[in-house]
């Protein structure tokens, strides 16, 4: 407890020790919103336990009725199952901090309370607040293809779908969102309108993605992890192309300027970017190649994007 002026500052929670046996393991339950757990780290987790050391860090828990859920826990809790399986006469001794009854919501703050200063994945925070994020129940139900909290063999991440259009104005365009992961969060928190709907922040958002995937699916073929047109440094600079022309240009005209990358140099130029990682810092590089594609020798309705010349002026690039 910690006095500040007078006013007591009370801790919210229990701090309790326990020894844990293979069966005292279903006390624990697992929430829906929690991160996924990762094998390597559980893996050295283990290992910890195998060379007679218990874990350090405290188990974050939230108890309601006979349960404790996990709030910071998941991966110990997974080690420990994996250890105390096999070597089930043993006990391990941890540390709690034992909350009571407290909401969804206050549970994911916790979390965020008790990661601030750690890093958590875009796809980790995802998952914590899906039930708040009405722009992918949306998407998951209209859409011509599934959204998941990160990118599978089939579902594409809502993070890939989206940081493409929150960077559609950057100038230099960097196609990945720079920002934070719960500021990411908190982005598509403030397109709910009540607990089922979105506002016209968010209607945009959909109107304009929904438009560019129909295109994008007919020209290059549906979400999968190994199609190519899917890699981030040839998904995000195509949008970008696409949304920066499609003002001027009819959608036959800027689907038959894109139906370009499926052949000849398109598909060179799509198996030399697929392979460069993250697209920031590429994204540009990018575009220009694709657009000397796209364009070739043609005079009219040739495709451009916005950038900056070292004069730091404004200036449409059609591709060079």
């Amino acid at each position: 407890m910690t006095t500040t002026n007078g006013v007591n500052i009370k801790l919210q929670y229990k701090t309790e020790r326990r020894l844990i046996g293979l069966h005292d393991l279903n006390k624990f339950m697992r929430v829906n919103t929690a991160r996924d757990v990762r094998t390597g780290k559980i893996t050295k987790l283990t290992n910890v336990l195998d060379n007679g050391r218990p874990h350090a860090g405290v188990w974050l828990v939230n108890q309601r009725g006979s349960k404790m859920r996990m709030i910071d826990c998941n991966h110990r809790h997974a080690s420990l199952t994996s250890y105390l399986t096999r070597k089930p006469d043993n006990k391990v001794e941890i540390e709690l901090h034992v909350f009571s009854n407290l909401t969804d919501e206050e549970e994911r703050d916790e979390f965020y309370r008790a990661n601030s200063t750690t890093n958590q994945t875009t796809s980790d925070f995802l998952k914590m607040y899906s039930d708040d994020i009405n722009i992918w129940k949306i998407i998951n139900t209209k859409f011509p293809l599934k959204i998941h909290h990160t990118n599978t063999s089939t579902k594409m991440g809502l993070h890939a779908l989206l940081f493409p259009y929150l960077t559609r104005l950057d100038i230099p365009y960097a196609g990945g969102y720079n920002g934070s992961a719960i500021d990411f969060i908190n982005i598509l928190r403030t397109w709910n309108s009540g607990k089922k709907n979105i506002n016209s922040d968010g209607f945009d958002t959909y109107n304009t993605m929904n438009e560019f995937l129909k295109d994008y699916i007919n020209l290059f073929g549906t979400y999968h992890s190994k199609n190519d047109y899917w890699k981030a440094p040839v998904f995000m600079p195509l949008f970008r192309i696409w949304y920066e022309n499609k003002t001027h240009l009819t959608s036959t005209q800027l689907f038959d300027a894109l139906k370009k990358m499926k052949s000849g140099s398109g598909v060179e130029r799509v198996q030399y970017w697929r392979g460069m990682g993250a697209p920031r810092g590429n994204c540009e590089k990018a575009i220009k190649d694709y657009l000397q594609v796209i364009n070739g020798t043609k005079v009219n309705n040739r495709l451009f994007f916005t950038t900056k010349n070292s004069n730091r002026d404004v200036v449409k690039i059609s591709g060079v």
